[in-house]
C-alpha cells in the first residue's frame, strides 16, 4: 500500500470533516429544528382552535334569544299532541277537514312512512283544478305548517274528454311533532 499524498491526505481529511458535520446535523440539530417548527405549527392550530371557541361562547347570548324565539314559534312548525298516535289522528283530521272545505270527494285516507321525529297521512280523492289549488294553499299557509312529500295527480278524464275535468288526487304529507305536555 501505497501513502498518500499530502494533497490527498487533505482532501480525505476534508471528506471525513464534511460527513461529521453531516452526521451531526442529522442526529442533533435537524431534530431540534424540526421540533421547532412542529411545535410552532401546533401553537398556530390551537390559537386558531382558541379564536373559534372565544367566538363561540361570546355568541351564546344571542344563540339562547334566538333559542327562546325558536320555542315560542315551535307551535307554527310542529305539530303538539301527547302521542305520536294522537298527532296522526290530528293530522288526518285536518287533512280531511281541508280536502272537504276545497270542496273534494274524498275517497280514502291513511297513514304514510315518515323519518324519525314526523307524522305522515296520505289523502286520495277527486278534485278539480282550482280545488286542488286552494286545498294546496290552504295547506301550506295554515300553521302547523306541513311539508308535501308526493303529489300524485291523475287525470285520465281529461285526456278522454279533451278537456280539463276531476283528477284522481293523491296527496302526501308530513309534519314534526312535539309532545304536548
Amino acid at each position: 500500500m501505497t501513502s498518500l499524498s499530502l494533497r490527498e491526505q487533505r482532501l480525505v481529511a476534508l471528506f471525513i470533516l464534511m460527513l461529521l458535520l453531516f452526521l451531526v446535523y442529522q442526529l442533533l440539530l435537524a431534530p431540534v429544528v424540526d421540533g421547532f417548527s412542529e411545535r410552532k405549527e401546533e401553537r398556530a392550530r390551537l390559537v386558531a382552535a382558541y379564536q373559534r371557541n372565544d367566538a363561540l361562547v361570546a355568541s351564546m347570548p344571542l344563540m339562547r334569544r334566538r333559542l327562546e324565539a325558536q320555542r315560542a314559534d315551535r307551535s307554527r312548525f310542529a305539530l303538539a299532541a301527547p302521542s305520536a298516535a294522537a298527532a296522526s289522528d290530528r293530522l288526518r283530521e285536518r287533512l280531511g277537514d281541508r280536502f272537504a272545505a276545497a270542496g273534494g270527494v274524498l275517497r280514502g285516507m291513511e297513514e304514510s312512512a315518515a323519518r324519525a321525529g314526523w307524522i305522515g297521512a296520505s289523502i286520495n280523492g277527486d278534485l278539480t283544478l282550482d280545488q286542488l289549488t286552494a286545498l294546496l294553499a290552504d295547506l301550506q299557509n295554515q300553521p302547523p305548517y306541513l311539508v308535501v312529500t308526493n303529489l300524485t295527480i291523475v287525470a285520465d278524464r281529461a285526456f278522454q274528454s279533451g278537456k280539463l275535468d276531476v283528477m284522481n288526487v293523491k296527496i302526501d304529507v308530513a309534519i314534526p311533532y312535539t309532545r304536548a305536555a
